[in-house]
């Protein structure tokens, strides 16, 4: 496989149902809790031109492969404009293959794009094959840290 079989295309409102289904498929595989429509209200804002976060059909061959999201923020510590990795899946067809290193690598060249200086992302500690994975992409564990969340909400 070349890197030319693996695009990025930018995700828009024509893709909401494509990329629904990709979404449900992707919070069952971790069991992640949302209804058709909160996963609908998630993604709504992230198919417009300047929402929070943008969203990437990973395409291999023409067809669709995967999607990728990436949501925007800002950090003082890294110096501007910042990005979490929310979201990686590639449907059961494409795994194994080297799609997911190409896409986290073009989607580097997104992020650039957009000014973002730092690129940060979660993984399961139960799946050392995605750490791999991401560590050859070249994300590094902050070992002085580790995530908390809060749902104010």
């Amino acid at each position: 496989m070349s890197d030319m079989d693996v695009s990025l295309v930018r995700a828009g409102k024509k893709d909401a149902p494509l990329l629904l289904e990709m979404v449900e498929a992707f919070h069952a595989l971790f069991a992640i809790q949302h209804t058709p429509e909160s996963r609908k209200r998630a993604i709504s804002p992230c198919l417009e031109e300047d929402g929070p976060a943008a969203i990437w059909l990973i395409q291999y061959q023409e067809k669709c492969a995967g999607y990728l999201i990436l949501a925007f923020g800002y950090s003082v510590e890294f110096g501007g404009r910042d990005a979490f990795v929310d979201e990686v899946f590639l449907l059961p067809e494409y795994r194994g293959k080297g799609l997911g290193r190409q896409a986290i690598l073009l989607l580097e060249k997104e992020a650039k794009a957009f000014q973002v200086v730092a690129m940060h992302l979660e993984v399961r500690r139960d799946d050392p094959q995605a750490q791999a994975l991401y560590r050859r992409c070249g994300f590094v564990p902050r070992e002085r840290y580790f995530l908390l969340t809060s749902s104010p909400a």
